[in-house]
């Protein structure tokens, strides 16, 4: 029904104009507005009661939602992780091993293997080890000395490469010199002269001045004893003993460089590290800097010996000091061992 209709029709229920039978109808139509009015009434209860504030729901609501976005946030990182971690090691392993003989780990290896034995003396390397991590390259080696003719082991040793720049985590390598105090020649002879006889010894012997290497194996040949290593000058300035630099004997032997001879791979040595200075000096600890001058000192003036170790029976090494007759500043006497001795043609 139309509402002008039921307007029209209202105003006449209401005079009573209305014949019986529209009255009727009108009421039943009156009747189904008034149930309608009560159904929406009804519904518009319920949707209040819905939307009426619930603070406890808010809460959890809340809380819910932040333990999606942490479980998201956490998600997008551990993936982030995943993709990350295969770069890394990629990117790690092409850094440190590309370029083959010349990569930076074989550069490492190089550098540890020339400055530990020209930097201490009496020290021997044995098993190399190679590993990669994170951005760094580490190279570890385990060092021994002789005393008479076992070896004995000293400590490991760890050089770790970042990027460019190198770490050694043994600062300082336990020698003869390190761990013992100097003695003049007199106190050497008296100290010696109390060993047993079927004592060996190692000791580091430090000249007044500067012989020719062949001078010394002269005088060397006559004992029975073997010269381990040989330090030599490298400048025309005073250094503490324990800033020696020096070679291994038969360091050629040693290397397998192709050199003919000690001397020659000593200065082989040092060519290799003036291309490499800053390693160097971290790996030695300072004690290898300007290379390249030492270089140049000994092609001008030769190679002049300034120290010795050596080892031997004691009393053999004994007869070698006595000969010396005042040319000896200090001597450090190191380990001694019970007889482990042969003796060898020279």
């Amino acid at each position: 029904m139309k509402s002008d209709e039921f307007k029209r029709k209202l105003e006449q229920y209401q005079q009573g104009s209305l014949t019986p039978e529209e009255e009727e109808q009108f009421e039943n139509e009156l009747e189904k507005l008034d149930e309608y009015q009560n159904f929406l009434e009804t519904e518009m209860k319920i949707e209040v009661t819905k939307n009426e504030y619930d603070p406890n729901l808010e809460k959890r609501i809340l809380k819910r939602s932040q333990l999606f976005a942490y479980l998201r946030i956490g998600l997008s990182t551990l993936i982030s992780v995943l993709l990350i971690l295969p770069t890394l090691n990629l990117f790690t392993s092409v850094y440190y091993n590309a370029g083959g003989e010349s990569s930076k780990m074989n550069v490492l290896q190089e550098i540890t293997e020339t400055v530990i034995p020209i930097t201490n003396p009496n020290v021997e390397l044995e098993n190399p080890q190679k590993t990669r991590s994170f951005l760094k390259a580490k190279y570890s080696i385990d060092l021994y000395k002789r005393i008479g003719k076992e070896r004995t082991f000293i400590a490991s040793d760890n050089i770790t490469l970042v990027l460019n720049h190198a770490t050694r985590e043994r600062r300082n390598v336990p020698t003869m010199m390190s761990a013992n105090p100097p003695l003049d020649q007199k106190a050497t002879i008296t100290r010696l002269s109390k060993l047993n006889e079927e004592i060996v010894v190692e000791l580091f012997i430090v000249f007044n001045e500067p012989q020719e290497s062949n001078q010394v194996d002269t005088l060397a040949n006559k004992y029975d004893m073997d010269i381990l290593w040989r330090a030599v000058k490298t400048d025309d300035n005073e250094h503490e003993d324990e800033r020696f630099i020096g070679y291994p004997e038969n360091f050629h032997l040693l290397r397998e460089k192709g050199a003919t001879s000690a001397e020659e791979e000593f200065k082989s040595s040092l060519a290799f590290l003036s291309k490499h200075e800053k390693l160097a000096r971290s790996i030695s600890n300072n004690k290898i800097h300007s290379a390249k001058e030492k270089l140049n000192y000994i092609k001008k003036n030769g190679i002049s010996i300034v120290g010795l170790s050596v080892t031997g029976p004691s009393q053999e090494i004994l007869s070698f000091i006595k000969e010396q007759d005042g040319n000896i500043s200090n001597v450090y006497i190191g380990g001694e061992k019970l007889w482990n001795w042969q003796t060898e043609e020279k």
